[in-house]
This record gives C-alpha cells, sequence and structure tokens, in this order.
C-alpha cells in the first residue's frame, strides 16, 4: 500500500498574514496613541497644573537639615529645631502647565491599611507667604517637615496616628488665583 502524502505549502494563508498585519498595525497605533495621551499636560497634572510625588522620609540630622535649608536659599537654625515627632517628606513638584507658578499643595498620609490618617497642606520652608515661585516646566525636590498640627487650619484628622505608621502620602496641587500671587 502506497500512502500519498499532500505537498505541504509552507506559504501562510493570505488571510492568516493580512490578520497578523492588522494586529502589528492596530498595537503600533495603540502605542503611538498612549505615548501621544501620556505626554499632555492634561493627562501628566490633571490636578491644577502640577505633577507631584509625596513619599515618607526619614528624618533629617540638624546638619543636613540646615544644609537643606541653605540649598533651597533659606536659612535659620530654628526651622530645623523642634522637629522631632514631626512627619518627613520627600516632595518633588513640577510645573507642567500653570502659568502662575505660586503651587498649593495639600496631603493625605495613610497606614499600611490603607486608611487615611490626615489631611494637610504642605508648608514650604522659604519664599513665604506665598511659597516658592515654580515657573512653567520647572521643579522642585525637597526634603522637609510638617508643620505642627495645633495651629494648623488646613489639618484635618481621620485617625490616631504617630510618625512611624504612615506608609504612604497622596497629594494634589492647583495654582494660586492671580490674586494671591506676589507682585
Amino acid at each position: 500500500m502506497t500512502v500519498h502524502r499532500l505537498p505541504v505549502d509552507d506559504t501562510p494563508h493570505p488571510l492568516r498574514r493580512a490578520v497578523v498585519a492588522l494586529a502589528i498595525v492596530v498595537l503600533i497605533g495603540l502605542g503611538l496613541g498612549q505615548l501621544l495621551l501620556s505626554s499632555r499636560p492634561a493627562a501628566i497634572a490633571p490636578h491644577g497644573g502640577y505633577r507631584i510625588i509625596v513619599s515618607p522620609h526619614a528624618p533629617l540630622g540638624q546638619a543636613a537639615c540646615r544644609h537643606e535649608l541653605h540649598v533651597l536659599g533659606g536659612s535659620g537654625a530654628t526651622l530645623c529645631a523642634a522637629t522631632r515627632g514631626r512627619p518627613w517628606i520627600y516632595i518633588s513638584v513640577k510645573n507642567v502647565r500653570d502659568s502662575n507658578g505660586y503651587p498649593v499643595c495639600t496631603l493625605t498620609a495613610y497606614n499600611h491599611a490603607g486608611a487615611a490618617l490626615f489631611d494637610q497642606d504642605i508648608v514650604f520652608p522659604f519664599g513665604l507667604p506665598a511659597g516658592p515661585q515654580l515657573p512653567r516646566g520647572t521643579s522642585l525636590h525637597l526634603i522637609w517637615y510638617l508643620p505642627l498640627t495645633k495651629n494648623d487650619r488646613s489639618y484635618v484628622q481621620h485617625h490616631r496616628w504617630t510618625p512611624l505608621e504612615i506608609t504612604r502620602y497622596r497629594a494634589t496641587c492647583h495654582g494660586r488665583p492671580e490674586s494671591e500671587v506676589p507682585v
């Protein structure tokens, strides 16, 4: 008995070739679309023109605190004294689309279980009372501590906490209205 084998055609079926080509074009289009959307200021900074990152940071010693303040153009050892018991943060703010450039930033602190501990405005240690000027396209990177909560009208406590309980922050910034920008 003789077995006849049909010739095998190694060339892909035209329909299969078209489906593969279409899939490649769709994937490239989706990738380009995502790239374009991610570079739009509205996508980068949906909260008032600023991109902000805040994370917990270990407390700085007195010398490192004075150095940080000096680098930022501030002075005064009193700002670096009495920081015991306060949460320290690393903050990075970039102005991506605010024309005035004076950010107002607020954060919420969370514990390891994801519970909100408190809300509080971020007070910058220089450029008072309006805060630092941050022209469009520039960034500010800072390691600093949060103010005392006793007389802070922005502070809202959700749960009792200690600085060691804070595992993450969520923060937003918006620009000041023209009437609040220094002349």
